[in-house]
Order: structure tokens, then sequence, then C-alpha cells
């Protein structure tokens, strides 16, 4: 299988609760949307498809031979269309036709951005022609709306010899009503229906290796990290830790590592590596290209190696900050109070280094970025409050790492915000979540 993700009108009109859906409520409908399709992205990343996007600004096609197409309805007269009402969507030079904000940010250079005019992807673009040009011969939907432009496109997608697979989770309509008809339909007509959270089974590649993974967990995200600097594809298995029993404690997973614990990662040639630490050297070694400085510069190795390790002592140092998340967090005061002066301390050594260069080993972004990033961006996400002179450093440091496409890709999903605490030096509390616009 050779896929492509394609998602349709998620430009301010349609998605944004300031346009011109958002002004008729429609976009209440669909809050976890974005997050969603953020999730299929990343899905898509990690092995290196890339998706295309369709921002709005002979209409039939005709029907191909073949049992398989012959009693299949194809698009409507209104659905081989476009949008004739009296409130024109995304007028070209409007806000309302760029992308939302939180779509923006997924778009890379490399993605293949299709303007249409028509309900329907394939109808007066080059979109066919596009996949074509990859080898495409499966294609997966998510935008909106799933009863117009979405259904349109999968039929035709459907119609011009592609396996279709709409991602029900990364779609919807003016209500759940409308979203549910259309998916039926979809489904029963043109191809498969799935859940985004089954994109990994859907996606899994026997040629690539494979990642057991915590999502949110600092040493899966070292690995992963890593993975998107190099563009390794592989395949992403997401392990959950908060069910009973532990996915990590499987019988399945534990004949993998014993010790039940990821990152783990399991080369094309079996070869088996657990430990992030020693991932990220098993990768740097075995797979271009190299985030290490050459060892004659000795200067540059030392400090590089040295920075690798000496994360662990940050990473340590505010372990027992997890207790915050406790709901009976107020019986470890004592112990959160230590863990935060110790990880306040220790962030103070890591201010000085980059406060005298851009990365933490140099002015080049290293291995030890791999080692040592995750765990400030996961004080970052918990609420750590870099404002102020004495983290000039740090603060610039976190703004040039959430810059890289590859902290993109990496990303634990779903951490586009804060989580529930705010941690300061010399006291921590706990708080509610920010807002989505925060």
């Amino acid at each position: 299988m050779k896929a492509a993700l394609v998602l349709v009108d998620l430009q301010n009109d349609f998605i944004h609760p300031d346009y011109l859906l958002g002004q008729l409520n429609f976009t209440a409908v669909y809050p976890e949307l974005l997050s969603n399709i953020r999730a299929c992205v990343t899905s898509f990343r990690r092995r290196h498809y890339e998706p295309t996007q369709t921002p709005l600004p002979s209409r039939h096609l005709t029907r191909p031979e073949g049992d398989k197409y012959r009693d299949v309805p194809m698009n409507s007269e209104h659905l081989a269309g476009s949008h004739h009402g009296s409130r024109p969507f995304c007028t070209p030079g409007s806000r309302g036709a760029h992308f939302h904000p939180e779509m923006q940010e997924l778009v890379r250079p490399t993605d293949t951005v299709i303007t249409k005019t028509y309900y329907s992807a394939f109808t007066g673009t080059t979109l066919h022609e596009s996949l074509q040009s990859l080898d495409i011969d499966t294609v997966f939907f998510g935008g909106v709306t799933a009863t117009t432009c979405v259904r349109a496109t999968a039929t035709d997608a459907f119609f011009h010899g592609y396996d279709v697979r709409v991602i029900k989770s990364a779609v919807s309509a003016s209500s759940p009503i409308a979203t549910s008809s259309a998916l039926s339909t979809m489904k029963t007509h043109y191809g498969q229906v799935l859940h985004h959270r089954d994109l990994d089974d859907a996606l899994f590649d026997a040629a690539l290796p494979i990642l057991y993974y915590v999502n949110g967990s600092i040493p899966s995200w070292r690995v992963q990290l890593l993975l998107a600097e190099k563009a390794i594809a592989y395949n992403p298995r997401r392990l959950h830790v908060m069910t009973d029993p532990k996915e990590t404690r499987l019988p399945a997973f534990a004949a993998i590592n014993p010790r039940c614990k990821t990152p783990t990662l399991v080369d094309v040639d079996g070869t088996v590596v657990i430990e992030s630490l020693a991932i990220l050297q098993y990768l740097e070694t075995y797979y271009p290209t190299s985030f290490t400085p050459a060892a004659h510069n000795k200067t540059a190795y030392t400090t590089c190696i040295k920075r690798g390790q000496e994360s662990e002592n940050l990473h340590n140092a505010c372990e027992g900050l997890g207790h915050l998340f406790l709901d009976e967090y107020s019986e470890y005061e004592r112990v959160i109070e230590e863990s935060l002066d110790g990880t306040m301390e220790e962030l103070g050594f890591w201010e000085g280094y980059l406060r005298d260069h851009a990365y933490v080993a140099g002015d080049e972004f290293t291995l030890a970025d791999c080692a040592f990033w995750p765990v400030v961006g996961y004080l970052v996400h918990r609420g750590l409050d870099l404002d102020g002179a004495e983290w000039v450093g740090l603060s610039a440091y976190v703004d040039r790492i959430n810059a890289r496409p590859a902290e993109s890709e990496a990303k634990p999903v779903g951490w586009s915000r804060k989580g529930k605490v705010r941690l300061v030096y010399g006291s921590c509390s706990r708080v509610e979540y920010v807002s989505a616009a925060d």
C-alpha cells in the first residue's frame, strides 16, 4: 500500500468559530476535530507520507468499466457542483480563505496544497495527477464537511480507482446526525471508515522498524525526536499505561522487552534495543545523518556526549513533580517541593550553557539536544514559567526547538496546550487547564 492523507477545507471560514460556519454555530459540533486531524498528520509524518490539503478559492467523471463500479452511485448534480449560496465561502484574499492557525502550523513546504473551486477536490485540479506521480493507491480522508466536500472528493477518489479510507474522527458536518449519515453512505459505497486511533494498524509496514512508545513519556519523546531529525520512517506502536493492566505489562510486549518499559525499538532485522539513551546511540551508529560531532574534534565531541548524559540529572530531579497530577497530591507536598527545588537548581546549569550557545552542546543541534529537550518540553507543557531575565537562554532555546519541523512530528499527540500545573521558582500550585485559545 502507498498511502496519502487528503485533508479537505481546513480554512477559517469552515472551522474557526469566528468565521462563517462558526457564526452559524456549526463549529460547535466538532470541538475535537483539530486535535484529531493533528494526530492523523503525525501518523503519516512518522512514515514520511506527506499530506495533501485542499483550500477552497466535464464536472462528472465517466463511470469506469467493471463490476466494482456498475451499481455504485456517482456524485449527484449537487455534489458535482460548487457553493452558490448567498454567503460565499473563502473569498480569495480574505482571512476566511486562510488555513486555520492550528492547521497552518502543520503545513510543510513538501506538502501538496491544491486549490479547488468545486466540492470535489478532483474536479478541475491536479490532485489526481499529484497522487499518480507519487504512485498512491490508497487515500485517507479528513476535513469538512462530511456531507459535501469530503463526500464528493471521496466519491471521485473511488471512481478514479483509489482505495478509499475515511477517518471518521477527523471529519464532521453541520450535526452529528448529518456526519453519521454521510459516513454510512461512504462506507456502503466507496470504502472503509476508521477511527484515527486505528491509523497505526492501517498503515503498518513490515519493511520499517517498530517503536513501542508511551505518549508524553520523556524517554519515548527523545527517540521520536531523533527519528524525525534523521527522517527515519517507522511504525509507531503506542502503549497505554493508565489502563489495568498496563499495556506495557501484557505478555506480548513482555516477550519483546522483559523489563516492560518504553521506548523499545525493534529494527527491521529483529534487533531489539531498549533504554532511550541506548536507542539514541544505536540510531546514531546505524542510520545517517550524524548528530554527533566528529571524534577528532575532541572538545565538541566530549561536550556532546557529556550533555547527553547530564540530561538525566534534570530528568531525575523533576520526577517528583509527577505527584502533582494525583488526586491526593497534597499528601506529597514535601516530595513535590524538594523536586521543584532540585529542578530549578538543575535548570540553572542549563541556562548557563544556553546563554553562550544556541544549543546545549554548541551552536548546532546534536544528539545531546535529543536527550535534553524532551525534559524541558515536558516541564514547559506542565506549566514551567520561563519568562524573566533569569531564563533568557532557556526561553530562546524553547522557541528555537519548537521551530524545528522534527519537533512538530515528535511532539506528544494532544500537547498543543499546557497542562494542569504552573511551576514557578520556589513554589508550585495546581491550576485548571488553560483554554485552547491560550
